[in-house]
């Protein structure tokens, strides 16, 4: 018998969050955390990444219906407080949720639920890093795999998309683009399904270890990702899988076709 299916999309992408277990880990004590997170050149370069590869991209999806949230510290510097609010406005989609700083998995766990809507019976809650981007087809396809899965699988599930591009900006002014189907489960786009009254989203395990603990739908037919490498990932990233093997030709025509960006702003940024 099929089952009632009222699915909502939602998001959460983490800019630049004060939280006293995990970035603690990366940067030492608070005052070091604080000096590192807004020190103006890099909430400039933050700022830089997410409006032109995270925002650009969410914000022109064929499928407009979801909501996303962009998790941020109250003790932001009010001028990128007021930035983030402007940029983000034209997109009803989106809603700013400041937070105290706290328990990460607490603060993420509240900024999906101040994006989700009540009424659905369930939820595909994505993630997203501020500096990477998605196909504009990301969330029509997210819809179509949720809803097709749902008929078929034990809920809650993964759903990951392992193909797409690399931008490499660790050396300045030679930025790269590389292509990557890769092996395991990323960060940038992965997603649970679940019902909407449980209590999870895909920030609570290690994205690399998804399917040691829900199953997992992973997807290579396109290009779904652009993730960057640069100065100030917290994590290291490693690429594993198929790495490099289209022409720069075939990589700028799936940057244009897919992302709905210029080759030339992405080897400038």
């Amino acid at each position: 018998m099929p089952i009632d299916v009222r699915l909502q999309i939602v998001g959460v992408i983490r800019f630049s969050v004060l939280t006293d277990d995990f970035t603690p880990l990366n940067y030492g004590d608070a005052g070091s955390m604080r000096a590192n997170f807004f020190e103006p050149n890099r909430l400039s370069e933050r700022l830089k990444m997410f409006e032109t590869l995270c925002l650009s991209t969410l914000g022109r999806q064929t499928d407009k219906d979801f909501r996303c949230a962009i998790l941020t510290s109250e003790e932001m510097p009010k001028p990128v407080l007021e930035k983030l609010s402007d940029i983000i406005a034209p997109y009803p989609q989106f809603v700013l949720h400041v937070a105290p700083i706290g328990h990460h998995y607490a603060l993420i766990k509240d900024a999906y639920d101040a994006a989700a809507n009540p009424g659905f019976t369930h939820r595909c809650s994505f993630r997203l890093d501020d500096d990477d981007g998605l196909s504009l087809d990301y969330i029509a396809r997210l819809r179509s795999l949720s809803l097709k899965l749902l008929e078929i699988s034990r809920d809650p599930f993964f759903i990951a998309f392992n193909r797409g591009i690399y931008l490499d900006r660790t050396k300045p002014f030679e930025n790269a683009l590389t292509d990557a189907v890769e092996r395991a489960p990323l960060s940038a786009g992965t997603a649970l399904v679940h019902p909407d009254d449980l209590v999870t989203n895909p920030y609570r395990y290690n994205h690399r270890a998804f399917q040691q603990h829900h199953n997992t739908y992973s997807e290579i037919d396109e290009a779904m990702f652009l993730r960057t490498i640069h100065a100030d990932n917290i994590s290291n990233p490693d690429l594993r899988g198929i790495i490099g093997k289209k022409k720069q030709e075939k990589i700028e025509a799936i940057i244009r076709k897919r992302f709905g960006l210029s080759v030339e702003t992405l080897r400038s940024l």
